[in-house]
């Protein structure tokens, strides 16, 4: 366990947080924008696989949603064994996973390698939100926490946005297997940064050894009606913004004749 900060943790309170706490927002916002880049950075780059490797729109399709589903499917989990062991040491640790799994993009030579490669991006990004905005309310009093992670959102919005032009643009020029790498170099020295963070003390375990498995933690936050509709427009949302955002730089392509990066630079404007 990463030693108990000594700076911050007056952010329990309305004190004012101190340089420390700013630098780990900086740190985590970083985490999010590379974390958001390197997940859209293959919407620009769709175009170009699909008539490389002669795919369907399914298959397209199946290499964006590949990352939110297993985020999806193994952010709960992984938000368990963060309480339970370390935030800071699961961020770095997961920023390593997605950030060799977008490299391992690069290298891949069929359509299978390279949605496996994409599997693994998401399950690496699926534990960045639990820890970092567990963080972030760490270390900034209550009057600044929405403030804070609505910041590190911003950061995750604007990396969406630059995935997809940058994707594009450089697929264009590099090819999109150097454009992979690139990034995925580039997150790799982002995700060092987060070593740089100190951890909050972890609280023990209740007696109850079933208040830390799955299913409570599930029945827990299904009983709220709120949270319910939350999940449920929060899932519309995506719904609709995904498709939009996925398909944008492809129809951009087919039914208005733009160049892979005009596509995508284009694209990314709307988004």
């Amino acid at each position: 366990m990463a030693a108990p900060a000594t700076t911050g943790m007056a952010s329990r309170d309305d004190a004012k947080p101190d340089a420390y706490a700013w630098l780990v927002f900086a740190i985590i916002a970083a985490l999010g924008l590379v974390d958001w880049l390197v997940r859209q950075i293959v919407v620009g780059i769709l175009p170009q696989l699909k008539a490389e490797w002669q795919l369907s729109d399914g298959e397209v399709g199946l290499l964006a949603a590949i990352v939110p589903i297993m985020v999806s499917a193994a952010m709960l989990p992984l938000a368990l064994v963060i309480d339970r062991w370390s935030r800071v040491k699961t961020i770095f640790l997961m920023a390593l996973v997605w950030s060799v799994a977008t490299i391992a993009c690069g290298f891949a030579s069929s359509y299978s390698q390279l949605l496996v490669a994409r599997a693994f991006i998401g399950l690496g990004e699926a534990a960045y939100g639990p820890a970092g905005f567990a963080l972030l309310a760490w270390y900034f009093p209550l009057h600044l926490r929405s403030t804070v992670i609505g910041g590190a959102l911003v950061a995750g919005a604007l990396g969406n946005v630059l995935g997809i032009a940058l994707g594009g643009t450089l697929a264009q020029s590099w090819g999109w297997q150097n454009t992979f790498i690139a990034a995925g170099c580039v997150s790799l020295v982002v995700s060092l940064m987060a070593l740089a963070i100190r951890d909050y003390p972890t609280s023990p375990l209740a007696s109850d050894r079933s208040s830390g498995s799955i299913a409570y933690a599930a029945r827990t936050l299904l009983r709220s009606p709120t949270v319910n509709l939350t999940y449920l427009g929060s899932a519309s949302l995506l719904f609709v913004m995904s498709a939009l955002v996925t398909w944008l730089p492809t129809y951009l392509g087919r039914y208005h004749g733009m160049d892979i990066a005009k596509a995508a630079q284009t694209g990314a404007i709307g988004v």
